[in-house]
């Protein structure tokens, strides 16, 4: 399910509640602290951002069939008017207490606009639509497969002594291709959608272990033979740099964002 965040995450939900200021809720809340990057649902077109005094900084994203997410209560973001976007890839982070609202949160909605309810407009039940938007994880413009950066981040974060490098070659399928015989799947050396790729990938959970730790070290352009899935001083530096967090740090979200990053090859 593309959510921003996992479900059990959520906080207040879409519909009519008890809260004077707000009582027509036309999204779902997502409580997180300022500073949590805030991924997109979905790939799609970046269609506005701006500020508003009542949702602080905001970002809405175009996914095609007349869907559209927005995302509230931002304290800054990272995307302009324009950009193509991919699922999971940081759109802004979380900002601080704002307006009317009772705390630091993610304001998620989906909007059909087809729609023109006399109350939500054209905002409907994230929870109960999400499954209308394309939620796979990757990647490239056509089909549904990995492109060859994300492929090359899974097989790292899995100790394979790739180079990332972004080019499809012998490299790459061979690790493959190495993989797949490990697992008895058909040895292609190709990470398509349905046999290899849904195995291979980053599993999105928030744990911050060996695997992601790996991928980090990868996409941070960390040589193969000195990514050993630990967050040594070099590597707490390079993310630090680069993301604005060290791993020891992070949060199972902020986990999520670079797991989801490294999936759709934009870590």
């Amino acid at each position: 399910m593309p959510l921003p965040f996992p479900l059990n995450n959520v906080g207040a939900r879409f519909g009519k509640r008890n809260f004077a200021a707000d009582p027509y809720h036309k999204g779902i809340d997502f409580p997180m602290p300022a500073g949590t990057p805030v991924p997109a649902a979905a790939a799609g077109t970046v269609t506005g951002t701006g500020y508003l005094a009542s949702i602080n900084q905001w970002v809405e994203i175009d996914h095609g069939n007349s869907l559209v997410t927005r995302y509230h209560m931002l304290g800054s973001v990272t995307v302009a008017r324009g950009a193509r976007v991919s699922a999971g890839e940081t759109i802004g982070r979380v900002g601080p207490k704002h307006g009317v609202s009772t705390g630091e949160h993610l304001h998620f909605e989906l909007r059909d606009k087809t729609r023109n309810d006399a109350i939500y407009g054209t905002a409907i039940d994230p929870i109960a639509n999400i499954t209308r938007l394309d939620g796979a994880p990757v990647t490239a413009p056509s089909g549904g497969a990995p492109n060859v950066r994300a492929i090359q981040l899974a097989l790292a974060g899995r100790d394979y002594a790739v180079v990332v490098d972004g080019k499809d070659g012998p490299q790459t399928r061979g690790f493959v291709t190495q993989y797949q015989r490990a697992l008895g799947l058909t040895p292609d050396g190709v990470a398509g959608p349905i046999q290899t790729w849904p195995k291979l990938r980053i599993v999105e959970d928030g744990i911050r272990g060996p695997q992601i730790i790996r991928t980090v070290q990868a996409a941070l352009g960390i040589r193969p033979d000195l990514r050993d899935g630990i967050e040594g001083p070099v590597t707490k530096r390079l993310a630090l740099a680069k993301y604005g967090i060290t791993l020891s740090q992070a949060t199972p979200a902020q986990i999520i964002d670079l797991q989801r990053r490294a999936n759709a090859g934009t870590l």
